[in-house]
């Protein structure tokens, strides 16, 4: 191929390729070249920490003792009362005990009674094993006796649920068909999940109904109508569950 020929066949293609350039630019097709923007890690979220009570020592009282009874560790009590691994606790002395994070979601005059939080694994237990819901289970029992097993009342309900002497029977015999004592709390929490499976069965679901019919009784309720106290213990039960539900994961 001659220069001429070829010059011009170079010149062709320079202009082919400027127009191109030309129109991609003016129509938008070019390529840009776009700036990478480095991923931002996610924020971390601190972990809000657990509850904390305060014990006055008492006599008797040890740091071992106590981190058995708030089911927490002696590391743990020296660390947040700033105690040599020597330091003698002495009576009147307040400490700031740490809860364990299952014994946070109750209310807060529940946390000064170790005993009692100590029961939270059986509620749970029990609610899951007859399909109720736990802070249900929790909440009609906290205001039937506050957790004290030990409660008796002027009618004779007995312990931690209130179960009247006739339906303790009646739960024991027909409902579970095992023999229990309503004065031990395992026996009385168990008894008073099954009775609240029960009535909620027979209300189709209804809390307020159940709860009413736990209250006032199943005759009585049909008989003459709800009394008024007997809707509002619905009430504050339904108002008493929000205490004792972890809250919802942001």
């Amino acid at each position: 191929m001659n220069r001429p020929v070829l010059r011009r066949r170079q010149r062709s293609a320079r202009a082919g390729l400027i127009a191109s350039l030309l129109v991609a630019l003016l129509f938008g097709s070019a390529p840009v070249a776009v700036a990478t923007v480095p991923k931002l890690a996610a924020p971390m979220v601190a972990r809000a920490p657990n509850p904390t009570v305060t014990h006055v020592v008492r006599t008797g009282d040890t740091l071992t003792a106590l981190a058995v009874r708030y089911q927490t560790s002696v590391t743990a009590l020296q660390r947040l009362n700033k105690l040599g691994s020597r330091t003698v606790i002495t009576v009147g002395r307040r400490l700031v005990v740490p809860l364990p994070e299952n014994w946070a979601h109750v209310p807060e005059r529940l946390r000064a009674h170790p005993d009692r939080l100590a029961l939270v694994p059986v509620f749970d237990r029990w609610a899951t094993r007859n399909a109720i819901p736990t802070d249900l289970l929790k909440a009609t029992t906290y205001l039937e006796s506050g957790w004290n097993n030990a409660k008796v009342s002027s009618t004779g309900a007995v312990g931690i649920g209130q179960l009247m002497p006739a339906t303790a029977a009646f739960i024991e015999r027909d409902l579970i068909g095992v023999d229990l004592d309503p004065r031990r709390a395992d026996d009385n929490i168990r008894m008073s999940a099954r009775y609240l499976r029960f009535l909620l069965r027979g209300a189709e679901g209804d809390v307020s109904l159940a709860l009413m019919r736990y209250y006032q009784g199943i005759g009585s309720l049909g008989r003459n109508g709800a009394y008024p106290q007997t809707r509002q213990y619905a009430r504050d039960v339904i108002a008493l569950r929000r205490q004792f539900r972890k809250p919802a994961a942001d």
